[in-house]
């Protein structure tokens, strides 16, 4: 069996395990480099794959050391795949290192920025009104439930459930379809219940599997994940936030305000649709983060007459 053909081979074994196509087509991006590369090296079979091409491979990357790390968690299951299948291999799995890739802190937004995007769809007229119905909701469901983009793209009428009489503070629930073929449900309250219904009644959202947003081209297809993303920057620089945000902004501000208000680190992180909790901590860290800011705002000592000889 070829390099190309084991590839190939694992990529649909990813996609029938559950993987979703965005997913596995992140998966094939990097498959694609490595053959490329091993084609000009003239590495035909993953048996000819050796530690020291792998290494050089990944070190001549142009690209975030984040990136450089998926690049490597990619082609570590690539081997895996090939050990399980009993191909034959020069290099075991285990001694393929994964670079240390130090993330950027995780941006979250105030609740005055959050009010203030709200507010960019509250303008009516100049045939922006349907428009505006949507995108509130949108912005809404990326900050009250935490949707990855492309959950928030699938979404169809027929995940949401709208209780009747209420329940709670919880107005209804979100069955979201997430990574991995794994659903999850997540509560909403009246906000999003009101902007729910404005949306389907202005854009004829009738049936359980219509898209609840579709694309600009083709009514019968889901919005695309460059459309939401250019939504954002429009909404934020009319709401007059200066840094640039994206939607998993609003997931961050989520997860971090589930912690603030005293959610425990195993509910925030079945809302997020974590398998492991250690992916929810960091949140935990940011919210402590705010905390100790906040003691030292609220410290006295910070607010006493500074003496004369004091520097």
């Amino acid at each position: 069996m070829t390099l190309r053909e084991a590839a190939e081979e694992f990529l649909r074994q990813r996609l029938s395990a559950g993987c979703t196509e965005g997913t596995v087509t992140g998966y094939r991006n990097v498959l694609v480099h490595l053959v490329k590369q091993a084609d000009a090296a003239r590495v035909d079979r993953p048996h000819q794959l050796t530690l020291d091409f792998l290494l050089t491979w990944l070190g001549s990357l142009n690209v975030a050391p984040g990136t450089r790390k998926i690049y490597a968690s990619v082609t570590r299951s690539l081997l895996h795949y090939c050990v399980r299948r009993k191909i034959a291999l020069h290099v075991r799995p285990e001694d393929m290192p994964l670079p240390v890739a130090h993330s950027a802190p995780r941006q979250t937004l105030t609740q005055t920025q959050v009010n203030a995007l709200l507010a960019t769809c509250k303008h009516p007229g100049n045939g922006w009104a349907k428009n505006n119905v949507r995108d509130r909701l949108i912005l809404s469901l990326l900050v009250e439930c935490g949707l990855r983009c492309g959950e928030l793209c699938n979404l169809k009428l027929g995940y949401f459930e709208v209780y009747s009489p209420p329940q709670g503070s919880a107005r209804g629930h979100i069955t979201i379809r997430g990574k991995g073929g794994k659903n999850r449900i997540v509560g909403f309250g009246e906000e999003i219940r009101r902007a729910l219904l404005a949306h389907c009644r202005e854009w004829r959202i009738t049936s359980d599997d219509q898209y609840l947003f579709t694309s600009e081209d083709d009514d019968t297809a889901p919005i695309s994940s460059s459309c939401i993303w250019r939504m954002i920057q429009r909404r934020g620089a009319k709401a007059g936030i200066k840094r640039h945000i994206h939607p998993h902004v609003f997931r961050h501000t989520f997860a971090t305000n589930m912690l603030r208000q005293g959610e425990n680190l195993f509910v925030t992180a079945r809302a997020l649709g974590h398998s492991r909790i250690s992916t929810t901590e960091i949140y935990l860290h940011m919210a402590d983060t705010e905390v100790e800011e906040a003691g030292v705002r609220a410290s006295m000592l910070n607010k006493r007459e500074r003496q004369p000889w004091e520097l």
